[in-house]
This record gives structure tokens, C-alpha cells and sequence, in this order.
């Protein structure tokens, strides 16, 4: 059996379960470094574009939003969602040798999305938590769709 990792750019063409991976991933991964890198360079922007999809579900302005911009925050934002990027270049890069990466990936993932939704049901009704919620956890979905999907395909 041939060693395909989801790079082999060989004669064999990939199966279509790792053409998809690497499309999804491809896409996931700017998803997480593009944001991250506004996160670094111009976190109002962060911020306005949450209000801005809060006051598009019914919300009105973000009263936090001020308290929200500080550099503890921005910092581990940022570190949080580069490390997000990373891990999944990583199985972009290699997906057999990387493969054991899926898990903090999507425990990182998922853990966001479930903290967003508690803090919408326990702490502040705004919608963009409720939005940024349903966005986590269709991503970290993906995510294990694609990665395990492509995984089986290399297999066999």
C-alpha cells in the first residue's frame, strides 16, 4: 500500500475525500489567520463587526464593547485563534503524521462554542454569542468531518 499524505502532489491523484479536506482546510485555517492578525493590528474592528452582527439579529449596541479592546484580551484572542490556524496547517501539511492534532484542535473549537452559548443562556442575551456559537460549532463539525473523512480515505 502507497503512503499518501493530504500534500502528495505525485502522479496518483488524491482520493476525493482529501481533495475536499484540503479545500475545507484550506479555507478553515485563512478563516482563523486572517481574523487573528485583525485581532493583533486593529481589534476595534473585531469588536464593531460582533456588534455589527448582534444589531443585525435584533440586538442593539454591545455594552461591553469598550471593555473588550484591552491588550490581556487581544493577546490571548489572537494566540487563541493563530494556535487554531497552526494545528490545522499542520494536517493540511501532513494529515497522517498530524492526525492526533485533531483532537486539542477541535476540544479548542468546540470549547469556544460551548462558552459562547453559556455565556448567552447564562450571562448576556446579546445574539452575537448566540451567532458566534452556531459558527463554532458548525466549523469544529466540519473540521471532524473533513480531517476524519479524508483519514479513512488515505487508509484504504
Amino acid at each position: 500500500m502507497k503512503v499518501i499524505s493530504a500534500m502528495d502532489r505525485g502522479s496518483n491523484p488524491a482520493p476525493a475525500a482529501v481533495r475536499r479536506f484540503r479545500a475545507a482546510y484550506l479555507l478553515i485555517m485563512l478563516n482563523f489567520l486572517l481574523p487573528a492578525l485583525g485581532y493583533i493590528l486593529a481589534p476595534s474592528l473585531a469588536i464593531r463587526e460582533f456588534e455589527r452582527v448582534g444589531m443585525l439579529l435584533g440586538g442593539g449596541p454591545y455594552a461591553l464593547a469598550a471593555g473588550e479592546t484591552g491588550h490581556v484580551w487581544r493577546v490571548l484572542g489572537a494566540t487563541n485563534v493563530l494556535t487554531l490556524a497552526f494545528m490545522c496547517g499542520l494536517l493540511l501539511w501532513d494529515l497522517r503524521r498530524f492526525y492526533p492534532v485533531l483532537v486539542p484542535l477541535l476540544f479548542l473549537k468546540t470549547s469556544t462554542a460551548v462558552l459562547y452559548l453559556g455565556v448567552f443562556l447564562a450571562v448576556e442575551r446579546y445574539p452575537a454569542f448566540l451567532a458566534v456559537f452556531a459558527l463554532d460549532a458548525a466549523t469544529a463539525a466540519a473540521m471532524a468531518y473533513f480531517a476524519i473523512a479524508a483519514r479513512a480515505a488515505l487508509e484504504t
